[in-house]
């Protein structure tokens, strides 16, 4: 079971998609040891719907021993409308760092290092206060250093 998005998360969702186009895309930042590479992707489109991963990553280490973490990566499902998103799921949540990854799922349930227990914050939250801190705090859509937009 997936979580409703608060109405103010997706549109600062939708200034995303605004500002990287409909297909997504990245975005890094002068300072990536502060706010690490922002990354948008859609998955799956349908008539009326998208399918779409966004979070967070940065690259630990080097060459063959590097790792790509995110943290955090979210799941969701999107009704839209002429380009606008009018509703919007949260699927799940990972948080990835050197030691391993934790999960939750639509139900709230966090699952990871030998753990399964009810997530807190939940998922809403969780994504409520990732939007804001991207979109309020970051200097993603205010200060970009590179942008890359993913072709449709």
């Amino acid at each position: 079971m997936a979580k409703k998005a608060a109405k103010k998360s997706l549109e600062q969702l939708q200034a995303f998609f605004d500002f990287l186009g409909e297909s997504g895309g990245t975005i890094e930042t002068k300072t990536p040891s502060t706010w690490w590479k922002l990354t948008l992707e859609v998955k799956k489109t349908d008539q009326g719907s998208k399918e779409i991963l966004i979070g967070v990553c940065k690259l630990y280490g080097e060459g063959i021993f590097a790792d790509l973490l995110y943290d955090p990566l979210f799941t969701l499902h999107l009704k839209v409308h002429e380009n606008r998103i009018i509703e919007g799921e949260i699927k799940g949540c990972i948080n990835q760092t050197v030691f391993g990854t934790t999960e939750i799922d639509g139900d709230d349930m966090l699952y990871g290092f030998g753990l399964i227990e009810k997530a807190s914050p939940g998922l809403q939250e969780k994504f409520s206060a990732f939007m804001d801190n991207i979109t309020n705090v970051g200097p993603y859509l205010t200060d970009p250093k590179e942008v890359v937009r993913y072709d449709e």
